[in-house]
């Protein structure tokens, strides 16, 4: 068996077209064969520059034979693998459902190893201008707070690909996603809050409801899926275990995160 090429070995040479090829190798494949990533210029001179960059571009970087699947392939994975087990269900099925509709159609047929950051921009603009899948009345874009959402996911999909020696580096790092200009948020003042609660305290569910949720903070999941065992009286104690959600029509639970990180879901 030969020596295994290191990653940034390369060599120059003239192709039988005429043009000069630089190539490099950027990692390797299980079975040790190298990966390479080529340039070409019609002028030996005007190859170098192009070489150095290409060596700059991949130094320190080890490749994986997985470099070849596309980002559609690669979302897919990521998705299943990393974000289902730790993500509620609610947020799972949000993530699915703006890859699907907002990035496998347009950039999911892509090998993950040439999506570029120019590339990715456009896609963030033209979902601005008209990536909205149905006429609404709001317009044909989709707002500044929905694809910014989309450039969070695709930023931390491309980030974990990084971190699997997929790509040298993070394309969406370079883009602009819109920025979000939030309201200021009204809070009500300690009188609004007795006042609110005078005028449902003769409502036994809602009043309980609504105390639970101002004395501890708790989002409306997490308090719709409080139990009897969750409270000790001796304590003065209540225990956090689940949150409840409906996603696509369907009630689903989900327990908080246990002390591996990960999530246990049940669905009814």
């Amino acid at each position: 068996m030969g020596k295994r090429r290191p990653s940034g070995d390369g060599l120059v040479r003239k192709r039988a077209d005429g043009r000069w090829e630089g190539r490099i190798v950027v990692g390797h494949k299980e079975d040790g064969k190298p990966i390479y990533r080529s340039v070409f210029a019609e002028k030996q001179g005007d190859l170098m520059p192009k070489l150095h960059e290409l060596k700059d571009q991949y130094a320190g970087v080890e490749l994986t034979e997985d470099s070849s699947i596309t980002l559609g392939e690669w979302l897919e994975r990521w998705l299943n693998e990393y974000k289902k087990p730790i993500l509620c269900p609610s947020t799972y099925a949000g993530y699915s459902k703006d890859i699907a509709n907002h990035i496998l159609p347009y950039l999911g047929s892509k090998r993950i190893t040439q999506l570029k950051t120019a590339e990715i921009q456009k896609h963030y603009n033209r979902l601005l201008e008209s990536g909205r899948m149905q006429d609404n009345g709001k317009g044909k874009g989709l707002s500044n707070a929905t694809v910014r959402g989309i450039h969070m996911i695709l930023r931390e999909a491309l980030d974990s690909a990084v971190r699997e020696g997929l790509i040298p580096k993070n394309p969406a790092d370079g883009t602009s996603p819109p920025k979000i200009h939030r309201n200021e948020k009204q809070v009500l003042t300690k009188d609004q809050l007795e006042t609110f609660m005078k005028l449902i305290e003769g409502d036994e569910e809602w009043y309980d409801f609504f105390y639970t949720e101002i004395i501890t903070g708790m989002r409306q999941g997490e308090i719709c899926g409080l139990r009897w065992e969750d409270f000790d009286r001796e304590k003065r104690t209540l225990r956090v275990a689940r949150s409840v959600d409906f996603v696509n029509k369907e009630l689903v639970i989900g327990e908080t995160k246990t002390d591996d990180g990960k999530r246990k879901t049940d669905t009814q």
